[in-house]
Order: structure tokens, then C-alpha cells, then sequence
């Protein structure tokens, strides 16, 4: 059988309207077998977004899933984004998806090693995996849109194209990878390269997005090029390839001053998305943005020593204080339990001195 030439590409867009971060980011591009790990250099911190990538060249069907240390397989917190896309005119049949794991909790500062996991028949070739933690991510609801494209045969191109979404929100991150079995990727109109990796089997490159997403509805692509630069790509060399492509929304507490970008739905809301000197600031701030039908508030969990006292004082606006919002399931800590210390000098009213709030 033909040897498949991979050449990966990832595309990550940091607008610079938004909060959303890259914390860091490693691969793994000499995968065998039926997995593929790779660990963080450094330890991810709770609340934010892991982003995957992976790929897989086989003979036959298989399928893949996503585990890491903080959550092993199976693991239902990693969420396909996109894929699995198959790109079956290549020499070798192709595959790709993206996944993503929203509001990563960390509790134990512990390290954290990523593994994609095949199931199928026959025989996979290589594999690959991109890893990229974000801060800043909406961590409810933090997919806003996708898309996928790719060759199809007698059909080989020098230009990489995910196709176009029109996203719902503003102030945007996409992250997108793209392979190809013909020439050595560059970067795509739009994106600049923040590094490379040239491998036995091909070249990989990532890249991010030089101008920022300053709206909603604003069509979004990812492409990459198989032709060296300027852009637009020559007509050679060519390739077989799918590109995908995810965007992810920023979170709320991007907002200060007044009114956010996207607007708040419901009446949940994060304590510790607000700004505020303490915990009890930013409860009070989260009970003054809820609607005036009732707030549901979550705290996270941890001890919380604080000095601004807690009023629910709006006439006929409930609050509800959650404690722990989905740690219950977390298998590092299962019993996790919130607790608020009021430091400020009696009398002063808001919260008792001491209080202990238990998880649902």
C-alpha cells in the first residue's frame, strides 16, 4: 500500500476583543497503535477549555474517544466539536475530529496527560494529536458553531478550506486542523504560523488568526495553503484533504462596567465570573445581574474568606446559592464542599461569620 504523506494543520484564532487565552499547547504527531497521549508541560487550570485535535490513518473503520488524567475513559466530558470527517480519496483513508472538554476541574493542582483512544477493525497506520488549553472560555456553553470540508476524488487542490459559518456570538476563538497527503502546509489567509514540526510522515503547523472577530454573523473560515507563500496558493503542488474547523465563544466575565457581549440568558450565574475584591463582592455583583424574577448563583468549590458582606436585598428578587455546581461527579474530589468565612466585624449584617454551604 501506498505510504500516505500527512501534512496537519491547526488554526487558532485569539481575537483581541475577547479574553479567551492560550495557555498552552503540545502534540504528539508519531502516534501507534490504538492510542495516542500526550501530556501538558505544564498543570491546566480549573475553569478552562482543552481543546483536541486528532487524526488517524487505517484500513479499516474506527472510531475515537478522549480521556485524560483528571477524567480516565470512559470519559463523558470530552464533547466532539466536529467529525469524524473521513477522507477516503486519499491513498490511505484519512480521518479526523476535534473535541473539547468545557470547565476542566483541576482541584488538586494534579498534572495531566491526554489519550485518544481508536476502536474499530483493520489497521491504523499513524495518528496524531494537537492538545491546547484556553483560559477565558465560556464554561456553560462554550461552542458556538462548525464546520467541515474536504477533496473529493479527482478532485486534489493546493487550498485547504473548512467552508463558512456565519457564528451566533462575538469575541471568538477558532481553533481548526486540516490534513492533507500533498505538500507542505502553510499558513492561510488571515492566520500567521506560531510554530511547525516536521515528521517522518509530513509537516505540521499551527497558526493563529492575525485579525480579531470584532461581531456575530461575520463568516468565519479556516484555510491553509499547499504551496509555499504569498498567498493565494499556487495552483501545485495539490493534495487529498479535510479540513475542520470549531469556534468557541468567550465567557461572561469578560464584561465590567456594565452589560456583557454575548448577552446573558436565564438566571444562572457564576460567582466567580464577576469581578469584585472577594467572594462575597462578586456573589453580590452576580445577584445584581440576574433578572428581577430570581438569580440562581453557583460557587465553586473551596474555602472562602471574605470581607464584603452578602445582601439579597432587591424586594422580590430570590436568590438561590448553589454550592459545588457539578463537582458531585468530579472523581478526585466527590465530596466537595464550599465553605464561606465572613471576616468583616460584627453587626455589619450579609452572611453569618462562619458558614458551611453543603454540594446538592
Amino acid at each position: 500500500m501506498k505510504p500516505l504523506l500527512l501534512c496537519a494543520v491547526i488554526f487558532l484564532s485569539i481575537p483581541g476583543s475577547a479574553t479567551i487565552s492560550q495557555v498552552q499547547s503540545t502534540a504528539n504527531w508519531s502516534c501507534s497503535g490504538t492510542s495516542c497521549a500526550q501530556p501538558f508541560a505544564s498543570k491546566p487550570a480549573t475553569g478552562n477549555l482543552i481543546a483536541v485535535w486528532t487524526f488517524w490513518q487505517s484500513s479499516g473503520a474506527f472510531t475515537a474517544s478522549v480521556a485524560d488524567t483528571l477524567c480516565p475513559a470512559p470519559c463523558a466530558s470530552y464533547l466532539s466539536a466536529v467529525g469524524p470527517t473521513l477522507q477516503a480519496s486519499a491513498s490511505t483513508p484519512t480521518t479526523a475530529q476535534i473535541f473539547y472538554f468545557k470547565n476542566l476541574q483541576n482541584l488538586h493542582n494534579l498534572s495531566d496527560t491526554v489519550t485518544v483512544t481508536f476502536a474499530g477493525t483493520g489497521t491504523i497506520s499513524a495518528a496524531g494529536v494537537v492538545i491546547v488549553e484556553y483560559s477565558g472560555a465560556d464554561q456553560n456553553y462554550p461552542l458556538d458553531s462548525v464546520s467541515a470540508g474536504y477533496s473529493t476524488g479527482g478532485n486534489a487542490t493546493s487550498l485547504l478550506d473548512s467552508g463558512a459559518v456565519a457564528p451566533a456570538n462575538s469575541n471568538l476563538l477558532v481553533f481548526a486542523g486540516g490534513i492533507s497527503d500533498g505538500g507542505a502546509a502553510n499558513a492561510g489567509t488571515g492566520f500567521t504560523s506560531i510554530q511547525s514540526h516536521n515528521f517522518s510522515s509530513g509537516m505540521a503547523i499551527t497558526e493563529q488568526n492575525s485579525s480579531a472577530i470584532t461581531g456575530n454573523n461575520v463568516l468565519q473560515r479556516a484555510t491553509a495553503c499547499l504551496g509555499p507563500p504569498p498567498l493565494p496558493c499556487p495552483t501545485t503542488p495539490t493534495g487529498n484533504w479535510v479540513m475542520q474547523m470549531a469556534i468557541f465563544r468567550d465567557a461572561s466575565w469578560t464584561v465590567a462596567g456594565g452589560g456583557w457581549n454575548p448577552v446573558r440568558v436565564g438566571q444562572i450565574r457564576k460567582a466567580n465570573e464577576f469581578p469584585g475584591s472577594d467572594i462575597g463582592a462578586q456573589i453580590n455583583a452576580a445577584y445584581a445581574d440576574g433578572p428581577s424574577t430570581g438569580v440562581h448563583i453557583e460557587v465553586a468549590a473551596g474555602s472562602y474568606n471574605f470581607l464584603t458582606p452578602i445582601s439579597f436585598n432587591s424586594p422580590g428578587k430570590p436568590a438561590y446559592l448553589e454550592c459545588d455546581p457539578g463537582v458531585q461527579g468530579n472523581i478526585l474530589n466527590p465530596n466537595a464542599t464550599t465553605r464561606l468565612i465572613f471576616t468583616g466585624a460584627s453587626g455589619t449584617g450579609g452572611w453569618p461569620t462562619h458558614s458551611v454551604c453543603e454540594s446538592e
